[in-house]
């Protein structure tokens, strides 16, 4: 029998099968997401923003003026869909968009106060909305799910920025 585990050694046969059995990670971290996502969109929805806005917003705080193709790489959105937004978002008054004051070709987005006062408010939604969702499981288990999601998504942990 080959290794087939990280460190070398032998896997049981019930874990391999086990394993098997279950469904791509792809496909799991998708439904996931996608219940997530309904729970937040359901409270957003209340003070008229969407995960995405709030997203934007979230990276504009402490942020401001930088270049708007900085900001789609910021919060991994790509930069047509990002002028789509940020045109939404200046249409209601929650950022701004100006020529950057060293790159006059390029727009800075600033967090307005509307925007801040919303943002504010959507916060405490989706940690509502967070709490909700991991009810689901043991409140042993949600730390070590969260540090294993930053670290997966190239974010430090909690004990890696205490270093």
């Amino acid at each position: 029998m080959k290794p087939n585990t990280p460190g070398g050694g032998q896997t049981k046969p019930e874990t391999q099968e086990a394993e098997a059995a279950a469904p791509p990670l792809a496909h799991m971290l998708r439904l996931t997401l996608k219940r997530l996502d309904a729970i937040h969109r359901e409270r957003l929805a209340t003070i008229d923003l969407t995960p995405q806005q709030v997203e934007v917003l979230s990276a504009l705080k402490g942020n401001g003026g930088m270049r708007q193709s900085d900001l789609a790489r910021r919060v991994g959105m790509d930069p047509a869909t990002m002028a789509e937004l940020a045109a939404r978002l200046e249409e209601r008054g929650l950022m701004r968009r100006a020529p950057h004051r060293k790159d006059r070709r390029a727009l800075a987005v600033y967090l307005t106060p509307k925007g801040r006062r919303r943002l504010m408010k959507a916060l405490p939604l989706l940690a509502e909305a967070d709490a909700l969702f991991l009810a689901r499981l043991q409140s042993k288990q949600k730390k070590p799910l969260l540090n294993a999601l930053m670290r997966l998504a190239g974010m430090e942990t909690e004990k890696e920025r205490a270093k």
